[in-house]
């Protein structure tokens, strides 16, 4: 019976082999220089960018703990999670299909019959019978993967397990980043409806002043119109201004899992410094820290290994089925081991004809293999780009920052030379 099925499965080998399409090349990715273009000329820098908690690295406790919150009870992120759980049972159930299914069946029966037409001789009657049974019956089914197709499932199953674990550690990096974002954003707004609103108490002062020595004749009725107008257009910018802290805060609210009534946040934060810059690294450890790109390379893994499982469905398959019972006509009677009864069946299945559903499902994996291919390829530029991208215009931001303060320093050194002079009676507001 071995021989006989041995044989089977190589004449069915032999008719289905011509139907096996040749795999296409996937190609290769981008070659990648050994260090990043625009970061050749920034000094190194001690700071670890591949850092789980990198906003520790601002040092602003009010950072952390709104980030700690976000990471606790953002819905965003708890859906990712939940579609990590997805994805890591569905790889238990692709390898649950390697073992044997094996199932217990139990059933009780009675029925009775009714011979119509067949009374009972002397009493006329009709003839019936009554039938009890009871039975118990353990069914095992097997498939033996002689061509690697459950296992090919299996691991595209891993493959996707191990895409969702890096989508979701990049949904954590991510949410992350946005709750700093809005931080960063709420902080800033609320210190420029700060300084708004000293600008208007400033102007409310000054325009005191220009009001009453108007009204001693010694400044034009103009200058106190101008004063007026300066007064009218800070206290517009102060309404902008409060309204920008007030979106601010609602989207800070949201990142962190809580109702967007604006309230709830704590006041007085001030900007941290940024510290030292990372280092840039090399382009190719991209392929390690980033999620999206270690998820990219996990798909690919899977694409290829559905491709291995869908060409192998064009190929015969052995399937094993056992079933072992016993019936009787009497619950106790099934501890009689002479009721036992039993079958073994091994079947060989090859698909002959189907329209070509299976050659076009295996074209079918073919054109995603190399779609995964070129998308992870895309990726891999998208990101250099990105960081290439950063690091050109941080000398820019660099030289806008340091005139940023220096004409802050500017105006302050104005500011106090027009007050002492004014305070001197040598200037006039």
């Amino acid at each position: 019976m071995n021989v006989r099925i041995a044989s089977l499965a190589a004449l069915a080998l032999l008719g289905s082999g011509c139907r096996l399409a040749p795999r296409s090349e996937v190609p290769p990715l981008p070659e990648l220089p050994d260090a990043f273009a625009a970061g050749t000329a920034r000094e190194s820098s001690e700071a670890d960018p591949g850092t789980e908690t990198w906003w520790s690295g601002f040092g602003e406790p009010r950072l952390e703990a709104v980030i700690a919150e976000a990471l606790e009870h953002n819905h965003d992120l708890a859906a990712a999670t939940a579609r990590l759980d997805q994805a890591r049972a569905q790889a238990r159930i692709a390898g649950a299909d390697l073992s044997p299914l094996v199932t217990l069946n139990g059933n009780a029966s009675k029925a009775k019959t009714v011979f119509v037409g067949l009374p009972i001789p002397g009493q006329g009657s009709v003839l019936t019978n009554r039938v009890t049974n009871y039975g118990v019956q353990l069914d095992v089914s097997w498939e033996a993967d002689i061509w690697g197709r459950l296992g090919s499932l299996e691991a595209a199953a891993l493959a996707d397990y191990a895409a969702s674990t890096a989508t979701a550690e990049g949904a954590r990096q991510s949410v992350a980043a946005q709750t700093a974002k809005a931080w960063f954003a709420w902080v800033a707004a609320s210190e420029q409806a700060r300084l708004a609103k000293l600008t208007v108490e400033s102007l409310e002062r000054s325009l005191d002043l220009l009001s009453g020595r108007r009204g001693d004749g010694l400044v034009a009725s103009s200058d106190v119109q101008r004063a007026a107008a300066a007064l009218a257009q800070a206290r517009g910018a102060l309404a902008a201004r409060e309204g920008t802290r007030e979106r601010s805060a609602r989207q800070l609210q949201v990142l962190l899992g809580r109702y967007p009534d604006g309230g709830g946040l704590e006041g007085g934060a001030r900007l941290p410094d940024a510290g030292p810059l990372p280092a840039p690294g090399v382009p190719a450890t991209l392929l390690e820290r980033r999620p999206d790109l270690v998820a990219a390379r996990a798909r690919l893994v899977a694409a290829d290994e559905r491709l291995d499982a869908a060409r192998a469905a064009l190929l015969p398959r052995l399937t094993l089925n056992g079933s072992i019972g016993r019936s009787a006509t009497k619950a106790p009677d099934l501890t009689n081991p002479d009721l036992t009864a039993w079958s073994l069946v091994g079947g060989l299945l090859q698909p002959i004809f189907g329209g070509g559903r299976l050659a076009a499902g295996a074209d079918l994996a073919d054109a995603v293999l190399r779609e995964a291919a070129e998308s992870y390829a895309q990726s891999l530029l998208l990101a250099c780009g990105e960081v290439e991208s950063l690091l050109a215009i941080e000398d820019t931001l660099a030289r806008q920052l340091d005139s940023f303060e220096a004409a802050a320093e500017a105006a302050r050194r104005v500011s106090d030379l027009s007050n002492e002079r004014y305070l001197a009676g040598r200037l006039d507001l």
